[in-house]
């Protein structure tokens, strides 16, 4: 009897050991759990949250001092120091905060002929070769209510350009 009273208390100090070699980082926002979010420990990836915001990170592989942090698209990153209250809680949250992003107005002007881009001059330079256009550009964009800006940069396109004449 003394025999099995002591193994039974081995194995649940073994259970507690082995449940103890995490730390359990729980990813959210003000209202709700975010699942499949990024967890870094010193910047580097270590794992995503499962479909209720949760990962277990192997305490082992912790120091205290280590960064923990967290990204989510559509949120603020979120960093927290590993520390000895953490080490003996087991327990890490972070809490997003969401990212509001205010995009202006872009008007986008198609040309479905290619030669009239080089008759605008917007194409500076160009050439064709194995069935591929390559070509350099430089444009001035002025969206309605804001100043010009020049953008410029290259191009490669396949098409049916060996048959077009520019």
């Amino acid at each position: 009897m003394i025999k099995i009273k002591f193994f039974l208390l081995l194995f649940v100090m073994l259970c507690s050991t082995v449940s103890a070699q995490n730390l359990r980082v729980e990813l959210k926002d003000k209202r709700e759990s975010l699942p499949y979010g990024y967890i870094y420990v010193n910047s580097k990836i270590k794992a995503v949250s499962d479909s209720t915001g949760i990962v277990l990170l192997k305490a082992n592989e912790l120091k205290i001092g280590d960064t923990i942090s967290a990204t989510y698209i559509g949120y603020k990153p979120k960093w927290q120091i590993y520390n000895a209250k953490m080490a003996k809680s087991q327990q890490c949250e972070l809490l997003l905060e969401t990212d509001i992003y205010n995009l202006e107005d872009v008007i986008i002007i198609g040309v479905r002929d290619a030669a009239k881009l080089f008759a605008k001059k917007v194409v500076s330079s160009y050439m064709v070769r194995n069935g591929v256009l390559t070509a350099d550009f430089e444009a001035q964009i002025e969206p309605t209510g804001s100043e010009k800006s020049h953008f410029s940069g290259s191009f490669a396109a396949r098409n049916e350009v060996d048959n077009k004449k520019f």
